[in-house]
């Protein structure tokens, strides 16, 4: 026997006609298509949600990635752009300073000899220099000659150092600040060359000390314009720190 005959002899056992049987198995089979309609639609609706905040989670692990990555990025440039202003502008003082039309030399030949043997002793050469510069007769020249040497290796050495230190680091730097920065330091390059070559091969002309002249008369100028994209880029940091923080705080919520 199917399992409608079944119903329909139970309902016809207590005195219902085919029609009140009809009805109320269409009402029971009504009822129960809903039901299980009902569960499954919250089935679904529970595994959509939960899909949904797995996406979410998911774009926030990416969005902190990103954001992550980029506190990190800043972070190597607030580094390292300190470090490129400090060592250029030390190496524009030193430079400057040593290829300076206006420099300044005691007169050994005026001091007595002891006072020359203290002066020459105290000096940071070395001593077979002492003894040239004391045994020499111009004196004054010896010394002055010395010097020079020592005074271009010194500049060198300062803008060795931020040239090294730059040429590495470059990658962080946007390229209008580094065509600024490059224009500086061919600058004071070229104007230690003129000097070494002038000092080795060197002869009156004119223009003889035009590297040096134009380091002097353009340097200033050109660390104020760095001094600008630095300022810029500090700036630029300070709103993106802002932004990051207020994307930080809405993804939290």
């Amino acid at each position: 026997m199917s399992g409608i005959q079944t119903v329909l002899s139970v309902f016809g056992g207590v005195g219902l006609s085919a029609f009140a049987v009809a009805v109320a198995c269409y009402g029971l089979f009504r009822w129960l298509g809903e039901k299980w309609l009902s569960s499954k639609f919250d089935q679904r609706m529970e595994d959509y949600k939960h899909l949904q905040v797995r996406e979410l989670e998911s774009l926030k692990l990416k969005i902190n990635s990103m954001l992550d990555r980029s506190v990190k990025l800043n972070k190597l440039e607030f580094d390292i752009l300190p470090k490129i202003w400090q060592k250029l502008t030390e190496a524009h003082g030193e430079v400057s300073r040593f290829t300076s039309p206006m420099q300044s030399y005691p007169d050994l030949d005026r001091m007595g000899s002891t006072e020359r043997e203290e002066f020459v002793k105290d000096l940071d050469f070395k001593d077979y220099q002492k003894h040239e510069i004391l045994e020499a007769s111009d004196k004054n020249k010896k010394y002055q000659e010395i010097e020079f040497w020592k005074r271009l290796n010194d500049a060198n050495k300062v803008y060795v150092n931020f040239n090294n230190f730059y040429i590495t680091n470059t990658i962080f730097l946007a390229d209008e600040m580094k065509a600024k920065i490059d224009e500086l330091r061919d600058m004071m390059y070229d104007a230690m060359q003129e000097a070494r070559f002038e000092k080795e091969y060197g002869e009156p002309r004119k223009d003889r000390y035009e590297k040096r002249e134009i380091l002097r008369k353009e340097g200033r100028s050109k660390v104020d314009d760095v001094r600008e994209e630095f300022r810029k880029k500090l700036l630029l940091w300070r709103e993106e720190l802002d932004v990051s923080s207020v994307q930080h705080k809405a993804l939290e919520k």
